[in-house]
């Protein structure tokens, strides 16, 4: 009755380019967009190459870095990221992003990742992740072996995915607590009023893995990074 065979396809090219130059590729010490503070992103149909710092914490292609609530109304949609030498895009203490209909292809470490587990009320739909690399250097174990969708905190919205050529394709590494990265001298207390692990989940729907070592994984108690 035959095999049914399919191939994810994305259109990485778009007219607005941000990249890194033939040095970025020697090096793999590429540039990087950061929204901190107040900051709001509003990002279409651009593409990203030869991005992000090769096993530099907090140095990625897109992130958004510890804003809370203040990331409402930020968007990353129908945009490319290629060949990125450290993740694809970031969401970390941040809440309610949205990402929609981007296309990611060769990145190192995990691609979308949310970070520290307190990151809720975010939406990724519609985005592509194709291949990404493990490396020797990691900014956590498990970038050894990398994640296309890294999700550490139930209360998001991930639909209509698809990942393709990762370690696994989707993992929820769900804390007991948050845990907390480049956070310091700032007065934590209020993160132990949060516990993923008893978190309901949001929406996890119509998402497709292949290709991968595996596709869907939950761990409850996850305890280190």
């Amino acid at each position: 009755s035959g095999v049914p065979e399919r191939a994810e396809v994305g259109l990485l090219t778009r007219n607005i380019v941000v990249r890194g130059d033939d040095a970025s590729a020697r090096s793999q010490f590429g540039g990087q967009v950061m929204m901190t503070g107040d900051g709001k992103a509003h990002i279409s149909w651009t593409e990203f190459r030869l991005v992000g710092q090769k096993g530099v914490m907090g140095r990625y292609p897109i992130h958004f870095h510890q804003l809370g609530d203040a990331g409402t109304g930020s968007f990353v949609q129908n945009s490319t990221i290629q060949q990125s030498f450290n993740r694809c895009i970031t969401i970390h203490g941040t809440n309610h992003v949205r990402l929609e209909g981007n296309v990611t292809y060769e990145a190192i470490g995990h691609c979308f990742y949310l970070e520290e587990g307190d990151e809720v009320g975010n939406i990724l739909k519609n985005n592509l992740s194709l291949v990404t690399y493990g490396t020797a250097t990691p900014l956590v174990p498990q970038d050894k072996s990398p994640v296309a969708f890294w999700i550490t905190n139930p209360n998001n919205t991930v639909v209509g995915n698809a990942a393709a050529e990762a370690g696994t394709a989707y993992w929820y590494p769900i804390f007991d607590k948050p845990i907390p990265f480049g956070r310091t001298g700032q007065d934590l207390s209020w993160m132990d009023k949060i516990s993923p692990k008893f978190t309901p989940l949001g929406t996890f729907q119509g998402n497709v893995g292949h290709s991968s070592g595996q596709i869907l994984f939950v761990e409850l108690g996850f305890k280190s990074t």
